[in-house]
């Protein structure tokens, strides 16, 4: 449960979660810290952010990006179908639906 629902930032940076995002970020009427878990993420030439990988990595059977996302200024990994070369541009959504709720304070 705690992988999945970490109830604090301290826990989730603590369990490894990466993708901590201020949720003004994916959703502009509410504030806090979100983890994102990669099930919220859908990549496509359309999506809403946009990042430009800074690494690259195959773990657990999936290509995972990371991401620096502009002009929001966040750093998150992402899943993709395939490996993505550094500096490349890569678009996505988040759904706000399900992102975790984990601290009342911004990064």
């Amino acid at each position: 449960e705690i992988w999945h629902d970490p109830q604090s930032e301290f826990i989730a940076r603590s369990i490894g979660q990466t993708n901590l995002v201020p949720l003004k970020k994916i959703d502009e009427a509410r504030s806090g810290l979100a983890f994102v878990p990669q099930e919220a993420i859908r990549v496509h030439s359309g999506g809403r952010h946009v990042g430009i990988t800074t690494a690259s990595r195959f773990t657990d059977g999936a290509h995972v990006a990371q991401v620096q996302v502009e002009p929001e200024g966040f750093v998150m990994e992402v899943r993709t179908d395939s490996d993505m070369p550094k500096h490349s541009e890569l678009r996505f959504d988040i759904d706000p639906t399900t992102v975790i709720v984990v601290s009342a304070y911004q990064l």
